[in-house]
């Protein structure tokens, strides 16, 4: 079971949200214009990924992750090919995997980060 799935939306504005226990991942993210995920929670997703951003199609996913804490989960954070990321003063702990930056097609991840 997903936590919260996003597709095919343009923007999203995730603010002060927390994600606990899930099977699966805490946020999936597929085909979405832009998501700003800002002091949030996302933990004990053990099976899962906390926050999984991709792409089904061409073009570009925007994810900004500001002062988020990811804990206890699968892996802290998936980027796949078509996302820009950038990770600002979030924290990741007691998670199997940390941060997974994959390509499945021509263009990897973008991703720049700052205290974190």
């Amino acid at each position: 079971m997903i936590g919260l799935e996003l597709t095919l939306v343009n923007i999203v504005h995730l603010e002060n949200v927390v994600i606990n226990g899930f099977n699966g991942d805490g946020i999936e993210i597929f085909d979405v214009g832009a998501v700003f995920v800002k002091d949030s929670i996302v933990r004990n997703c053990a099976a899962g990924t906390a926050i999984y951003a991709g792409r089904t199609s061409s073009g570009t996913t925007i994810v900004s992750i500001d002062g988020a804490r990811l804990e206890g989960n699968g892996y802290a954070l998936v980027a796949d090919s078509g996302t820009r990321l950038t990770v600002r003063n979030t924290a990741a702990s007691r998670n199997a995997t940390g941060f997974w930056f994959r390509s499945a097609g021509a263009f990897g991840p973008r991703w720049q980060r700052s205290r974190t």
